[in-house]
């Protein structure tokens, strides 16, 4: 049986702007792990770094995983954000059955 939501012009951009926004955050989750990955990567295979040269990259390895942790709890809550949306649409629905 086809059923046909009501859904208002506000909640559908609500709903298209978490897809694209949560796509965003994980995106950027994607670019800062791959980054943490790659400094890790290239500090393994450059033993002689000056002290100064590892702390900075040591640093930016470390910021760029707790960049990732917050875009991905931040698409996380973005998509939850749109899955409560979605709940309350048919929670709000009635049909008559036949």
């Amino acid at each position: 049986m086809l059923r046909g939501y009501p859904i208002y012009h506000g909640e559908l951009f609500e709903l298209g702007g978490a897809g694209v926004l949560s796509s965003i955050a994980f995106s950027a989750t994607t670019y800062f792990g791959s980054l943490a990955f790659d400094i890790a990567k290239d500090l393994a295979f450059t033993p002689d770094l000056t002290p100064e040269a590892l702390a900075f990259w040591t640093a930016s390895q470390d910021w760029s995983i707790v960049a990732a942790a917050i875009c991905g709890i931040v698409g996380l809550g973005i998509v939850g954000f749109g899955a409560n949306k979605i709940r309350n649409i048919l929670k709000r629905t009635t049909f008559d059955e036949e």
